[in-house]
């Protein structure tokens, strides 16, 4: 699809009333099914959080110091209770230590805690495909703004249930599922994607079923259908004139029609795909690991763990209304590069005063660094999911964020892990993955700008982007003298016919 196509179909969300019932319920029904999200990712930082604990006492310490024979005088004795050990202690200094021999001690009821995605990029495609151009930012905050609101309900849920067994948790916030099931009779399929893969009657029920809801009258129902035969008989139009084995940018031949439906494959055959899909990948690692790393490592900051937790939750909120004003101001580049240098800093800063000695002073500005850290990882997992989506073509985009999410969750699977690379150095979880977002902001520089762009339908429309100026006037060339050819063609056979 062309970009006179997609400007036909902002005339058509135009027409149909772009901000409309219609609009509104499909958002709504967005949000539902956005919340549950938040739930079942981070449900482990309570129900799975590590809960205080210790060797239960000894039942008779006379007796279990009478072991030691005349080694030891029960006067100078001390016996300390350690996590793992019970260390007898003279003087000062650990004279033995033994296993927890009675047991475990644990601060609260063991029961609280255990002991041991494919819904986000739906949700992201389908909201970002109902927006008009202009309007596209606006997808980025409000699916910013949703997953927080979920991220908050799971903290007082939490917070409400503290005292209960975390099985008690877990399933109050798997009925927050229960209401998404609306969504298979009420939320509707992308109008971009029916036209593009040829469905056009369902693309015309969208339409009735829009209309009806908006109060459009008929007569711009009746414009709208005409403009979908339009887009439908052109979209035929190039599938039929495209010759296999177009060029890409970097001169190597693909048998692949641009306009034919692709799979997850063409992502490493093509050279250009590959380079904006390996550099979004450690994006993706990067951001994921930091933004579970920062949500994990809430609840072990001093103070309540359900404050801080809610804290961190609430920084979401600046980093999406950020992206509503910046996004076509600033460009999708700058911000990616500005958010990922905040998540940096944010890191390594928590990290640095948390590796001091932990004074009033230093607990607090290591939770306002983590706090700050928080806004760039939620700020960075927001523009990923939005711009991911407008460097890859209609048919491979779902998979494309699919696969870039996916890689992403092995840093989420990771994060759980910096909690040991903090025990040995408090700095190092936040000086890891700081570089590691320093690295995503040198290799941004080769992805492709997006702003003012409309999506790619295509993969033409996706290598256009890169080809120099000299190229794009030789396109430009070539066009004009096939028309010109063909027009003399059409004048040829008219003067047969006479």
């Amino acid at each position: 699809m062309s970009t006179q196509h997609d400007k036909q179909l902002d005339h058509i969300y135009q027409a149909l009333g772009a901000k409309g019932r219609f609009t509104v319920l499909q958002i709504v029904l967005l949000w539902v099914g956005m919340i549950p999200c938040g739930f079942q990712l981070l449900s482990n930082v309570f129900i799975g959080s590590s809960v205080p604990h210790r060797c239960a006492n000894i039942t008779k310490d006379e007796e279990f110091l009478d072991t030691y024979g005349d080694s030891i005088s029960h006067s100078n004795v001390t016996v300390v209770y350690e996590t793992c050990s019970i260390n007898i202690v003279i003087n000062d200094t650990v004279f033995d230590k033994k296993n927890c021999l009675f047991g475990t001690y644990y601060h609260l009821p063991i029961e609280s805690s255990f002991v041991s995605q494919g819904a986000l990029t739906s949700i992201a495609n389908i909201m970002l495909e109902l927006m008009r151009i202009k309007d596209r930012r606006l997808s980025a905050a409000l699916g910013g703004l949703f997953w927080a609101s979920g991220v908050i309900v799971l903290d007082i849920i939490a917070y409400i249930l503290r005292s209960q067994s975390w099985r008690t948790i877990q399933l109050v916030l798997s009925l927050g599922t229960i209401p998404t099931f609306v969504e298979i009779f009420l939320l509707k399929e992308s109008l971009r994607w029916l036209l593009v893969n040829g469905k056009k009657a369902e693309a015309s029920a969208y339409v009735v079923t829009a209309a009806r809801m908006n109060g459009t009258t008929q007569k711009k129902v009746s414009e709208v259908l005409r403009l979908l035969a339009t887009i439908d008989t052109r979209i035929n139009t190039e599938r039929q004139d495209e010759n296999d084995g177009q060029t890409t940018d970097s001169g190597s031949k693909v048998g692949l029609k641009t306009s034919d439906k692709m799979s997850y494959l063409d992502l490493f055959r093509i050279p250009r795909l590959l380079l904006n899909t390996l550099i979004l990948w450690i994006g993706w690692f990067t951001v994921t690991l930091g933004f579970f790393s920062i949500y994990l490592s809430s609840t072990t900051l001093s103070g309540d763990r359900h404050l801080n937790f809610f804290l961190t939750a609430l920084m979401e909120v600046p980093s999406n209304i950020f992206f509503y004003f910046g996004l076509n101001r600033y460009g999708r580049k700058n911000v990616i590069i500005f958010i990922f240098l905040v998540m940096s800093v944010g890191l390594v800063g928590s990290g640095i005063f948390r590796s001091f000695e932990q004074t009033s002073l230093n607990s607090g500005l290591s939770l306002g660094f983590n706090m700050i850290a928080m806004a760039g990882a939620s700020g960075g997992f927001g523009i990923l999911f939005f711009y991911t989506p407008e460097i890859f073509p209609t048919n491979i985009r779902t998979q494309a964020l699919g696969m870039c999410s996916m890689i992403g969750r092995s840093g989420g699977m990771l994060a759980p892990f910096t909690a040991l690379l903090s025990e040995k150095a408090k700095w190092g979880p936040g000086l890891l993955i700081g570089c590691l977002a320093c690295v995503v902001v040198a290799l941004s520089w080769f992805l492709p700008e997006t702003n003012g762009r409309e999506l790619p339908q295509t993969l033409d429309d996706v290598l256009s982007w890169f080809k120099t100026n000299k190229e794009k006037k030789q396109m430009d060339c070539q066009d004009s003298l096939l028309k010109r050819n063909q027009g003399n063609e059409e004048n040829k056979n008219d003067n047969t016919i006479v």
